[in-house]
């Protein structure tokens, strides 16, 4: 009897004559995006960039065949990012952004009017001149900004010039949880780069795609700074609890008052559509989940 075996490419792909996005987001589990329209394609010198319209989140950008934003949902990303930190900061002059070429997390960081500079780190230019051309909702103009800096480079090379420069780094990257990103090497040279009332905060992935990788970053980071914490946010294109994880010797993030949240942003004129009071609590109560997840994947 003949046996039919079926290989689910990703990308875009024709299924019964409907026009989809595949992604792979573990080994046994894919997700399929039905996609309205194809806006743009192209294979710059580090990855393929897509840009698709989708028919409930619009705009999506896909790199390497992994979601990265959509126009419908990026602000909860974006927004639980960046604003943890930039709050509990009291006075946030100077921040790096490592990746993050789409300008989501530039765009909130320019929103504080303590802000002096912003420095944006992307290896790949394709992905900013895409995502201004094609989406540029995202970035709201934030490239422009005077206060914005954009250094095309790698970001493992950049971090080894600045020496305590930064009051906050946001890493934004696509590697995988065992990239060197999270190993002895980089966290070393990022913390020379930092002031020494500073906070890094590094995205750290889906609950569900990385089960149980949260933990091992945290235990990595433990070496290197004193307070050490996750929090997530759910984000609905994403299909999963998406993960941030931040480190700092002075400052510990979840232990923020609602009213000091409130007046903090009040203070600074930053309006948001995602984040407030409430919501800062709320993400750090979702940490949680990993734990959970953490004790999941060792059954």
């Amino acid at each position: 009897m003949p046996v039919c075996i079926f290989v689910l490419e990703t990308g875009l792909r024709k299924i019964n004559g409907r026009l989809f996005y595949v992604q792979k987001v573990r080994e046994d589990t894919y997700v399929l995006e039905e996609v309205d329209e194809i806006v743009h394609s192209e294979e710059s010198k580090y990855q393929k960039i897509d840009v698709v319209r989708e028919k409930h989140y619009g705009l999506c950008l896909f790199l390497d065949g992994s979601m990265q934003i959509t126009e419908g949902d990026e602000h909860i990303y974006h927004e639980a990012f960046v604003h943890p930190a930039m709050i509990t900061h009291p006075n946030p002059e100077k921040v790096l952004i490592v990746g993050g070429g789409d300008g989501g997390v530039l765009r909130e960081v320019l929103k504080h009017n303590t802000v002096k500079k912003a420095v944006l780190v992307e290896i790949d230019e394709r992905v900013i001149e895409v995502v201004k051309k094609y989406m540029p909702s995202v970035p709201q103009g934030s490239f422009s900004d005077p206060r914005a800096e954009i250094v095309i480079e790698d970001g493992f090379k950049y971090i080894e010039k600045p020496r305590n420069e930064f009051d906050i780094a946001y890493i934004d990257l696509t590697d995988s949880p065992d990239s060197p990103i999270y190993g002895e090497e980089f966290v070393k040279k990022l913390k020379n780069a930092l002031r020494e009332k500073s906070v890094v905060v590094f995205q750290t992935f889906g609950l569900v795609e990385h089960l149980g990788s949260q933990q091992k970053i945290v235990s990595e980071l433990k070496k290197y700074f004193k307070y050490v914490g996750i929090y997530g946010a759910f984000v609905p294109s994403f299909m999963d609890l998406w993960t941030f994880t931040y480190a700092s010797d002075y400052f510990d993030l979840k232990n923020v008052e609602e009213d000091y949240v409130r007046k903090t942003l009040d203070e600074r004129s930053v309006k948001t559509r995602f984040y407030s009071p409430e919501t800062h609590r709320m993400l750090f109560i979702n940490a949680e989940y990993s734990r959970v997840a953490d004790r999941l994947k060792k059954l």
